[in-house]
């Protein structure tokens, strides 16, 4: 799989105790694939479960192909859609669309907390419709430490520099 059309190829990537293995639809590959999981099993001394596995195939391989690919790799079932790790493992439109999802799903359990999980210097600055107390200004919360602050960091400036870098 091609990260980019310049860059590097990748053929596979390892999270815990998943693998995700990239290869072509071509007639060599699905016993390749084979031999190296059963290296992996001999080396290893592990069992694959196979019906743990799936195969994802583009939307360019004909249906015929994708059945007999299938079959050569022990009758392996097909993913359609679904989620590895939370995410969708069909990437279809914006980033936004796409990873929308989490903003909205973080706004919902922030929503969600009770005032019980609050600390007591917010529950005494709440009540209902009325202004609340602010035990401290947000200029003394940014400032640095050394310079007597809190070192409370502005995260949407922080991100962007995180995604910067």
């Amino acid at each position: 799989m091609k990260i980019s059309r310049n860059g590097s190829s990748l053929t596979h990537l390892f999270f815990a105790d998943d693998s995700l293995i990239f290869c072509k639809v071509e007639p060599t590959q699905p016993e390749e694939v084979m031999r190296l999981l059963n290296m992996y099993e001999k080396g290893s001394g592990q069992l694959i479960n196979m019906e743990k596995y799936s195969v994802f195939f583009s939307k360019n391989v004909e249906q015929e192909e994708q059945s007999e690919i299938c079959n050569r790799l022990r009758n392996i079932k097909v993913a359609k859609q679904g989620k590895y790790l939370g995410l969708s493992m069909v990437i279809i439109g914006t980033k936004d669309q796409i990873f929308g999802f989490t903003t909205g799903k973080c706004q919902k359990t922030i929503s969600s907390w009770s005032n019980i999980m609050l600390s007591q210097a917010r529950k005494e600055g709440e009540e209902s419709g009325k202004r609340k107390i602010h035990w401290c200004s947000w200029k003394r919360m940014t400032t640095d430490k050394n310079t007597g602050g809190l070192d409370f960091k502005e995260l949407q400036g922080f991100n962007k520099a995180l995604l910067g870098k």
